[in-house]
């Protein structure tokens, strides 16, 4: 691989007048970017600044970040964001990282956010310093020179200057490897001082555990004995909250469990009995049917007085139909009677004829038959015509009082029927309102019963609850007592479970009998254990264990500080010889390198100015804390000062240069500095602004020369710069505001060069 040519390609995208995402490739060693005024080509120059960690907004031409963001035009809207990338080969590993192909990215969102890239992943800045100091891309730019900065080196301070040639002699890297070094050293130096202090410190606390653990060793014996109360009471104590607590906790369900099934019995009750029953209520039905039924009775009464009148009428008719008439000499009239009689007559003897199957006894029935027609032909039966109209009439007239008598007898059948109910609803309302009030009376009885069961199974249920109170106070004095036992006596206080009390004669007690005890028992026992507590807590030596345990890790501590405290002298020292090392090698490799600048200086000042002389020279200066510092021998640093002197002038300071020569002697340095530790690229933004034809050709031959070290990206308008170009890419501007790119082959740009 050609290691001039480690820069692969650059990609814009909403950067400054790149509106669209933009990619320049460098396939060559020597690539121009031209372009007019106004058409962004220097956006390039400032777009390299700008991934590579530029942090002065005011060097990239802006105010605030969002400055460096596409702004938008008539055809085309404002970006989001602004992003550059940059590509490295990276085969032969010039930069630290595990990767044949580096890119780095920076990220700039309108709300000043920026966001820096290794490879895809986001990273700190620093990361992206530390990666591209190693390559000798440092942060004081000295490998992006454009026109304004062409005579930065002449202008600096000496100190600055200084910086500059640090910066491209790749020795930054001994500068933070000494910052990193101080900063290590300081914080061992601080972490000497703290632990001096904790030593300090822990010399009151030693004394003081030393005479702790000297009582814990008289404080033995009443340890032990507190135990064994301990162990008794809290045996005792565990067992009676415990075996109290079921007993109540069952007997409150047991009660619960009552009270909620003559509750709902009671609500049963309660609610049979919400409708008061009241006689008024029947009393009303009752008094409705019997006046119905009077006037039932009234109408039956009524009815029976017209069937009387009536059936008095239908006498009188049948008596008068019952007279026989004064026969008279006609005989053309007879007598309905007399016909229906011996119809009636013929009609037996006929029936009596049918039954018998005897021909004698049909032939008696036939001539009994006959005499009776005979009789009846030969009877006079002429009536009086007067007689038989009243019979006429007598007939009608019974017959119409007789139907409405059968009329009178079937609404008295029908009252009566109604009648009969009536008395029957009566009898009925009053058996229901008996019964009713009846049971009313039980249902409130068996609510008043209900009523003073619950009530008694509530009061039952309270006085479980409070003894359930007293048994939860108990139990929490047990639970305090029981960790206060754990700090008192230490863990050894859990073996209370397995004790077993006994009485006088040494036998195991019942938990029943424990039970039995009087409480005022166990309370003796509590005040005995709280006397030995005041014992101890007079004592100081609370937790016995733990003090020993504190003194002995305490001395351990201190010991362990002891040898901290060496191995941080030690590591203090080790530190102190490495920055004494690392500013040796770096004194050493700077005077080496100004060395090698000078001649290489020398050489380009010759080239440029036709012959003179150019060196840099180390010169001191007072540090400017330590200027006013009385009875204290000041200090000094190293600075770098510029001696030229071009043929046929007495120029004795750099002021007296004219512009030109200020640029030209700039350069030279410059180009000199790029080739002791070459960086991979040189990027030169038309530096050769100010250069006459002559100087041009001096200068694209210094271009012929430094591209064998270092990639180098140009923008120019010098022709006679072009003609050095393997690449050759236009920026124009259209009317949508941004810049686009056009690529260029070798041999157009040379007809575009002449």
């Amino acid at each position: 691989m050609d290691v001039s040519m480690r820069l692969t390609n650059l990609e814009l995208s909403g950067f400054k007048s790149f509106g669209s995402k933009t990619i320049l490739d460098f396939p060559a060693r020597v690539i121009q970017i031209v372009g007019p005024n106004g058409s962004g080509k220097s956006n390039v120059a400032e777009a390299f600044r700008f991934v590579l960690g530029e942090q002065s907004i005011k060097s990239l031409r802006g105010k605030k970040g969002e400055d460096l963001i596409f702004n938008g035009s008539e055809f085309k809207p404002r970006a989001n964001r602004a992003s550059v990338k940059i590509e490295f080969d990276n085969h032969d590993r010039f930069l630290d990282i595990d990767f044949d192909t580096v890119n780095v990215e920076r990220v700039v969102h309108r709300d000043g956010t920026n966001v820096y890239k290794i490879n895809g992943s986001t990273v700190r800045l620093r990361d992206v310093m530390e990666l591209l100091v190693g390559a000798n891309i440092g942060a004081t730019g000295h490998h992006i020179i454009s026109q304004g900065e062409a005579d930065k080196m002449l202008v600096v301070t000496p100190l600055e200057r200084k910086s500059i040639i640090e910066d491209s002699l790749g020795l930054k890297i001994y500068h933070y490897r000494i910052k990193e070094s101080e900063r290590k050293l300081d914080k061992t130096e601080q972490n000497v001082s703290e632990v001096k202090s904790r030593r300090q410190e822990l010399a009151p606390r030693v004394q003081y555990l030393k005479r702790q653990v000297e009582k814990i060793e008289k404080s033995r014996e009443i340890r032990e004995k507190l135990q064994e109360h301990y162990r008794e009471y809290l045996k005792r104590e565990e067992i009676y909250v415990k075996r109290r607590g079921i007993e109540i906790d069952s007997h409150l369900e047991e009660l619960e469990k009552d009270r909620k099934v003559k509750s709902e019995e009671l609500e049963v009750a309660r609610t049979a009995t919400t409708k008061e029953i009241r006689h008024d209520e029947y009393a009303e039905g009752i008094r409705e049917a019997r006046q119905a039924r009077e006037e039932k009775r009234r109408g039956r009464d009524e009815l029976m007085r017209k069937l009387g009148a009536i059936e008095g009428e239908i006498s009188s008719y049948r008596r008068m139909m019952e007279k026989k008439p004064t026969p008279t000499v006609s005989a053309e009239t007879v007598l309905l009677s007399d016909v229906s009689k011996l119809a009636e007559t013929i009609r037996g003897y006929i029936r009596t004829a049918l039954e018998v199957s005897d021909i004698e006894k049909l032939k008696r029935a036939l001539e009994n038959i006959r005499i009776e027609l005979d009789t009846f032909i030969e009877e006079p039966k002429t009536v009086p015509q007067e007689f038989l109209e009243a019979q006429a009439q007598a007939q009608a007239a019974l017959k119409e009082l007789e139907n409405q008598k059968d009329d009178i007898e079937g609404k008295l059948s029908v009252i009566q029927f109604e009648e009969d109910q009536l008395v029957k609803r009566v009898q009925e309302l009053e058996a229901q309102w008996h019964s009713d009030q009846t049971k009313s009376e039980e249902e409130k009885r068996r609510v008043l019963e209900l009523t003073h069961v619950v009530e008694r199974l509530e009061s039952q249920i309270e006085r479980e609850r409070e003894r359930r109170q007293f048994l939860d106070r108990d139990k929490v004095r047990f639970e305090e007592e029981l960790a206060e036992a754990g700090v008192l006596v230490g863990a050894y206080i859990l073996q209370y479970k397995h004790f077993e009390p006994k009485n006088e004669t040494g036998t195991i007690l019942t938990d029943e009998e424990i039970l039995a005890e009087d409480r005022e028992k166990q309370e003796k026992r509590r005040k005995e254990i709280e006397k030995m507590k005041i014992r101890l807590e007079d004592m100081q030596i609370s937790g016995g264990d733990e003090v020993i345990k504190e003194y002995q890790d305490i001395i351990e501590r201190d010991e362990f500080l002891e040898r901290e405290l060496e191995d941080l002298k030690k590591s203090g020292d080790a530190l102190r010889q490495l920055i004494k090392e690392l500013e040796e090698t770096l004194e050493k490799e700077f005077d080496e390198g100004i060395k090698t600048i000078n001649g290489s200086f020398q050489e380009f000042f010759t080239l440029m100015f036709g012959g003179g002389k150019a060196q840099l020279e180390p010169v001191k200066i007072l540090k400017r804390s330590t200027i006013e510092i009385e009875d204290e021998e000041p200090e000094v640093e190293q600075g770098i000062d510029v001696r030229v002197h071009i043929p046929k002038k007495n120029i004795k300071s750099l002021q007296m240069l004219s512009g030109g020569e200020r640029t030209l002697t700039s350069l030279a340095m410059l180009f000199a500095m790029s080739q002791v530790s070459p960086p991979p690229f040189l990027i030169l933004d038309e530096t050769d602004a100010a250069l006459d034809e002559s100087n041009s050709k001096r200068y694209g031959d210094m271009i012929k020369h430094l591209s064998k070290h270092s990639q180098l990206i140009i923008i120019t308008h010098n022709r006679e710069t072009m003609t050095q170009a393997d690449v050759l890419y236009g920026v124009t501007m259209g009317k949508d505001g941004m810049s686009k790119i056009l690529s260029i082959k070798f041999e157009e740009a040379k007809e575009v060069a002449r």
